[in-house]
């Protein structure tokens, strides 16, 4: 019973009435009642007012906690820029003195004069006269040509150390290489090079080193490298490639950005039975 009192007495509707009430009899005892009974009555209903406050709608409840938030963000941004305020007195100013102090330590340094340097012309060496130019004596330097080319290098390839005493041996074994027959078929060239595609072949033997007007394209020079590969049965990769066919020593680097250099090493039974 209580329960259902108290819930009736916090319904909004109950409240209205509750005033309207009040209103209509403070009106009544206005008409009928003296000044002190007037005072009492208006302290009791500032009570009513202040026990029975008007219940908050859910946007003003969350209109509240939005401004408590903000009063509070703005406490902790006032401490932290009670924080960051210089001390006093950093930035006083100073009354600058009308005569320099520096004034005078200038007044004190002398300028020190400029020597003059005299300008003669003498002999740089003393006691030895200097040479005339009919007396230089110009060596003869032998011409050489910029543009020649660096000796091809190419690494050697060694077999593995349980494998090393291997070593090929020259066989009387013919392949074709095309535009290099006829240097592979001469008894003076020992040693063929190609710098790689549309450079000249040059070789190196009895006669000592030249160049030949043999040039190479890409695809020749692939061809050749292939015709190895299928005489060995060894298949053609990236990188260092060493083969051996008859008494020819197929020595190449090959790259897919720089492009495929070679030399081709002549064997000869000489060599063979003087290192046997």
């Amino acid at each position: 019973m209580d329960t259902k009192i108290k819930k009736l007495k916090e319904e909004p509707s109950f409240i209205e009435f509750k005033k309207a009430f009040l209103l209509e009899f403070t009106r009544q005892l206005i008409i009928h009642s003296t000044h002190a009974d007037i005072l009492k009555l208006e302290t009791i209903l500032e009570k009513e007012e202040v026990v029975a406050p008007k219940p908050l709608t859910k946007k003003e409840i969350i209109r509240d906690k939005i401004r408590r938030r903000e009063e509070i963000q703005e406490e902790r941004m006032e401490g932290t820029r009670s924080i960051l305020r210089p001390a006093i007195g950093m930035f006083d100013t100073h009354v600058i003195p009308e005569i320099s102090p520096f004034r005078d330590t200038f007044k004190k340094e002398k300028i020190k004069e400029k020597k003059q340097i005299e300008v003669t012309n003498k002999p740089l060496y003393r006691n030895e006269p200097r040479p005339e130019v009919s007396q230089i004596i110009v060596k003869n330097i032998p011409y050489q040509d910029p543009f020649r080319k660096i000796e091809l290098w190419m690494p050697d390839v060694n077999l593995p150390p349980h494998i090393q005493y291997l070593k090929p041996v020259p066989i009387n074994k013919s392949i074709d290489l095309g535009k290099l027959n006829p240097l592979i078929n001469d008894p003076m060239v020992k040693r063929i090079e190609c710098y790689g595609a549309n450079e000249n072949i040059g070789v190196k033997g009895g006669m000592g080193a030249k160049k030949t007007a043999i040039v190479l394209t890409k695809e020749e020079i692939e061809d050749i490298i292939n015709r190895f590969s299928k005489e060995t049965k060894i298949p053609v990769q990236e990188g260092i490639y060493k083969v051996v066919s008859g008494r020819l020593v197929l020595l190449a680097v090959i790259s897919s950005v720089a492009g495929i250099k070679f030399t081709i090493n002549k064997m000869s039974f000489e060599e063979m039975n003087q290192n046997v």
